[in-house]
């Protein structure tokens, strides 16, 4: 009768599963990669959106800081 090593059947199932992982983990280290260089590439622009919006915020805080000032003087002129 040959000789059966016990272990066998767990080593076959552990090379099975790394060569399916491994792939698997190249291809999440590269998209994890790319991911980074387009983070990158968009903060730019979100920070100029983001500079955008707050100056578009301030012009309609003047506005409107304009428009209570005419509409009190209506009401209480000077």
């Amino acid at each position: 009768m040959p000789l059966v090593d016990p272990n066998a059947l767990e080593t076959t199932i552990r090379d099975a599963i790394s060569d399916v992982i491994a792939p698997l983990q190249q291809k999440l280290v590269f998209l994890t990669e790319r991911v980074d260089e387009t983070r990158q590439l968009i903060m730019p622009v979100d920070n100029r959106l983001n500079a955008i919006n707050d100056q578009l915020q301030n012009v309609h805080l003047d506005q409107a800081s304009d428009e209570i000032r005419r509409a009190s003087l209506r009401f209480n002129p000077l």
